[in-house]
């Protein structure tokens, strides 16, 4: 049976595994961003958000609910 601690600790190489390996698969999609204004000479036209735009708001909502979690643990074992 593994302990709190290295139960947290094995959390924790998943969490990182998780976003490195998303990071990972997602590299061709961040690189082949898109650099032309879509809408010819225009760059302040109507485009669609970069790709990287996406992965960072994605990582922003892992990060936020991860925070969230461990916040509410804490004050779970406080109680």
């Amino acid at each position: 049976m593994m302990s709190g601690k290295g139960k947290l600790h094995l959390k924790k190489k998943t969490y990182v595994l998780t976003i490195l390996l998303a990071a990972f698969i997602l590299m061709p999609a961040i690189s082949f961003a898109q650099d032309l204004p879509c809408n010819g000479d225009d760059p302040f036209g109507n485009c669609p958000l970069d790709t990287n735009v996406w992965v960072m708001v994605i990582i922003a909502l892992f990060a936020g609910a991860i925070f969230l979690y461990k916040q509410q643990k804490a004050q779970q074992n406080r109680v």
